[in-house]
């Protein structure tokens, strides 16, 4: 039996960041350290979706613009309450670390993609996106699917289980299990922790760009690089759905079946100089190998 809208929403006000005890500690070492340069955290912390999000969502209580850039909203809180926030999440429990580690790995790569489809179609784009927000619309775009796990476990693991056995994809099997998809869980979580609303567009409307008369332009950036990186293996644990390109986002972005062939050739390219880099800063964080057929 499906749980009702309103209760599932009320459920958001009692959400806070969390993460995974190893990137707890090595963040909370660095900033320790108040010699490692405030770019270096901002990169660390810019490959965790629910730090990145409360981060975000902080700035933005007290900022009179919309912050979209996580080391504008760093510079904003100051490093202190940055830290506070990093001490404060809860480590996730043990039992969800493995679909975690799919969601954030996912998550990472998609903000990756995002950036070099908006490098790739800069000239057809009506406007500019700088590459931090960019990075944040592709990096926080799923985090109904975290929100899922960590808050409703029980229909989340519901859901996983149909999914063995049906095919159907998951958002709808878990919204006939919750009362909410994927999609509105994050945006129920986005606008409950007020985050500026080109992030919001891009977690509510990714799946359905055509949803959106607000910032469709980067909300189709992330649908695009979304499918792109499921389609090369990233996806959040037993979700190994692959959604259709919206073909009116093709032609909207002038994006063809050949243009993708060099864009996962750099996207591969990219993710293999992350991970060396994040190893170098202070241990690998888990993403899944990368294999070149």
């Amino acid at each position: 039996m499906s749980i009702p809208l309103a209760t599932i929403a009320a459920r958001m006000v009692s959400v806070t960041g969390a993460s995974f005890p190893r990137s707890l500690d090595k963040l909370d070492r660095l900033i320790n350290q108040q010699t490692v340069p405030t770019q270096v955290v901002a990169a660390v912390l810019g490959t965790d979706p629910m730090l990145s999000a409360q981060i975000l969502a902080e700035a933005n209580a007290t900022s009179t613009s919309d912050i979209t850039q996580l080391s504008a909203a760093m510079l904003h809180m100051g490093l202190g309450s940055v830290h506070g926030l990093v001490r404060a999440a809860t480590p996730v429990p043990e039992e969800h670390r493995k679909a975690l580690m799919a969601c954030w790995t996912q998550a990472g790569a998609c903000s990756t993609m995002t950036q070099l489809l908006a490098s790739a179609c800069s000239s057809r784009l009506q406007a500019h996106y700088d590459d931090e927000t960019l990075q944040a619309a592709g990096l926080l775009h799923d985090i109904g699917t975290i929100i899922a796990i960590l808050q409703f476990p029980d229909e989340y693991q519901r859901a996983c289980t149909r999914l063995e056995q049906e095919l159907v994809p998951f958002p709808t099997l878990l919204k006939e299990e919750l009362g909410a998809d994927t999609a509105q869980l994050g945006a129920l979580l986005a606008q409950t922790w007020r985050l500026p609303p080109l992030l919001i567009s891009c977690i509510r409307h990714h799946a359905q760009p055509r949803g959106t008369d607000s910032f469709r332009e980067v909300v189709s950036l992330v649908h695009v690089a979304r499918i792109l990186v499921r389609a090369c293996g990233f996806h959040c644990e037993r979700d190994r759905f692959v959604e259709c390109l919206d073909e009116d986002v093709l032609r909207q972005l002038d994006l063809h079946l050949y243009d993708f062939e060099r864009l996962i050739e750099q996207f591969l390219d990219q993710m293999e100089e992350r991970e060396l880099y994040e190893g170098l800063v202070g241990g690998k964080t888990g993403l899944n190998p990368i294999i070149r057929q």
